[in-house]
């Protein structure tokens, strides 16, 4: 046995699909060195998944997708006889295949070459040499987002399909009426419920007219019965080519609704007009019954974007950890020994610097401030060791240094208390954020940031507001901010967490966002 198979078995936590659930899924891998291909179909084995296909030939991916019909694919970048990119794009022409997720399997992790996958259709990535770990959490993330999304098609499609079954059975009660208005011919739906009701069916049978029937309803004072005689005056006039009415028809037990159209026959001959009075009660039932519905599928994307917010986080605080314990550790090791050889050297030399040693440990200390650049934006340290005010201080004075602005002002309610991880996860990116905008875009030397707790009809709510001087935008360039400055992703942080959203701006005047959380 060797040393991949000694270790214990892999058993991550799902917390949603179950795990038995997601080892169902059918993987295809697609690897032109026989190597990898073999130490993932192990690494899956042991983890349970049974559905695993693999080829290390790449050229007959659409047949292998047709014969397979993989849940994820775990693609090769680098293939000589067809790299990855011209298999995702053979998968994007197949509308039944490129919902698949792929999960890139590449040695070059340059920003490049991670741009061009996601373009070509990627959603995720393996940097080789693989780790097994790492290996079965993002296959299992893609799992779970392919079945739950699965699910909530299926859910949205049963909709649908009542809908329109309802629809289908609905039936329509028509008359045909002459030029004056005498009804010359009915169908058996509308005879059915004149004989339902009583003293409908001689006033509306056959030879009756249909407008004095109206007339006399508008004189009961019966408001719809104005309308309709009205409409079908205008449609027998040639006016107008419909008249549609929807009307209540409610008796004391029952709720009912109706939809009146009145067309006119096209063609030669005498004018001729349809009257048709179609229930809708069912729809309108099925309409109340769609808006719970979406109500309840809004709810669900809700809590299904929160989890997968919440293990991007953690996902990002991993990383952060191991940057910031191996490579910058590393990076700030070198600098020290460098450092001290370079004030042995210079001693020994009479005082004289090396040109070379100072260029070195100028890149090596912008190197460590890199470095730690990098894992404040994965995740902060700060916020898990000095909570949200002390964490957003520090991410504003590193910016202030990193932009140069003359002043930034942070205004933070004395002995803030920490609260939810979610919620500071939150309001950290958001400012984050914010405050990246502002470096970019806003041409400004000042900006504030305020956090505060402030109580509301007995109720506690964290604000957070992010002002700068810069230059602003108008109200019509908005909808373009939102695109492309991530002003959207704020807004969509604080509606999860049922907060309230607020931009304010200017041309030459800067902007100022505004966030609520409540904190229940």
């Amino acid at each position: 046995m060797n040393a991949l198979q000694e270790r214990p078995l892999f058993s991550p936590r799902q917390k949603g699909t179950p795990l038995d659930v997601l080892t169902q899924g059918r993987i295809l891998i697609v690897d032109d060195e026989l190597a990898n291909v073999r130490f993932l179909e192990i690494v899956l084995k042991q983890a349970g998944y049974n559905n695993v296909y693999s080829t290390t030939d790449p050229t007959h991916i659409l047949s292998f997708f047709t014969r397979f019909k993989p849940d994820v694919l775990l693609l090769d970048l680098h293939m000589p006889s067809c790299d990855g990119f011209a298999v995702m794009q053979q998968l994007q022409a197949h509308p039944e295949f490129n919902s698949v997720p792929i999960l890139v399997l590449t040695a070059d992790g340059t920003v490049r070459v991670r741009h061009k996958a996601l373009t070509e259709g990627a959603r995720d990535f393996l940097i080789k040499p693989l780790d097994e770990t790492e290996v079965l959490l993002r296959i299992n993330n893609l799992l779970e987002t392919r079945f739950q999304n699965t699910l909530l098609e299926q859910k949205v499609q049963e909709a649908q399909r009542f809908l329109r079954s309802t629809f289908d059975a609905l039936t329509s009660h028509v008359a045909v009426l002459d030029e004056r208005g005498t009804i010359i011919a009915t169908n058996k739906a509308w005879r059915a419920f004149a004989e339902e009701n009583d003293g409908v069916e001689t006033a509306c049978d056959i030879g009756a007219n249909y407008l004095e029937v109206c007339d006399r309803a508008a004189a009961d004072g019966i408001p719809e019965a104005t309308a309709a005689v009205q409409g079908i005056r205008q449609v027998m006039a040639q006016e107008v080519r419909e008249f549609l009415l929807e009307y209540p028809c409610h008796s004391p037990d029952i709720q009912s609704w109706f939809v009146m159209r009145v067309t006119q026959f096209i063609g030669a001959g005498p004018v001729r007009v349809v009257i048709a009075h179609e229930n809708i009660t069912e729809r309108k039932l099925a309409e109340l019954a769609v808006i719970r519905l979406d109500k309840h599928i809004l709810t669900q994307q809700k809590i299904l974007t929160h989890y997968f917010m919440n293990r991007l986080e953690e996902d990002r605080r991993t990383v952060s950890y191991e940057l910031h314990d191996g490579l910058t550790q590393y990076v700030m090791s070198s600098f020290a020994f460098l450092d001290s050889f370079a004030a042995k050297y210079c001693a020994e030399q009479g005082g004289i610097k090396s040109v070379m040693l100072e260029k070195g440990l100028k890149s090596l200390e912008e190197a460590v401030l890199e470095a730690r650049r990098l894992v404040n934006g994965l995740r902060s340290l700060a916020l898990d060791d000095l909570g949200l005010g002390g964490a957003l201080e520090q991410l504003l004075q590193e910016e202030r240094q990193r932009a140069n602005w003359e002043q930034a002002d942070f205004i933070c309610d004395p002995e803030l208390p920490r609260f939810d991880v979610t919620l500071e996860t939150a309001v950290y990116r958001i400012v984050q954020e914010a405050l990246t905008n502002i470096r970019k875009h806003a041409k400004t030397n000042r900006v504030q940031i305020g956090l505060k707790i402030k109580p509301e009809a007995g109720e506690k709510r964290l604000t957070v507001e992010i002002r700068d001087w810069g230059t602003g935008f108008s109200s019509a360039e908005k909808r373009q901010q939102y695109d492309h400055i991530g002003l959207h992703s704020m807004a969509e942080r604080v509606n999860l967490l049922e907060g309230s959203f607020e931009i304010e701006s200017q041309p030459g005047e800067g902007t100022r966002i505004y966030a609520e959380f409540p904190l229940t």
